[in-house]
């Protein structure tokens, strides 16, 4: 007996839709991006030709309290949105 297209599609698609990372902003890995995301200005744009650059940030630093001395290191991710090349 043969699947129907419409349940093997399913079954082949279903581990995809559970690996998908929804938005979170507590938890990485940064989720600021998604289209699930309502503070993502790609998903509400605020009138024809808007844009704005996307910089995701990643800081780890570490703090002698003897010392008062920071050290550590920043990652930044950036995304030029910008429609002039």
């Amino acid at each position: 007996m043969r699947t129907p297209f419409p349940l093997w599609t399913l079954l082949l698609a279903l581990p995809l839709g559970m690996n998908a990372q929804r938005f979170d902003a507590l938890r990485p890995p940064n989720t600021y991006r998604n289209a699930d995301n309502p503070h993502f200005w790609k998903n509400a744009p605020p009138f024809e030709g808007y844009w704005q650059q996307d910089v995701q940030y990643r800081i780890k630093a570490r703090l002698n309290e003897h010392t008062d001395v920071a050290d550590g290191t920043v990652d930044l991710l950036y995304w030029n949105n910008s429609p002039d090349t």
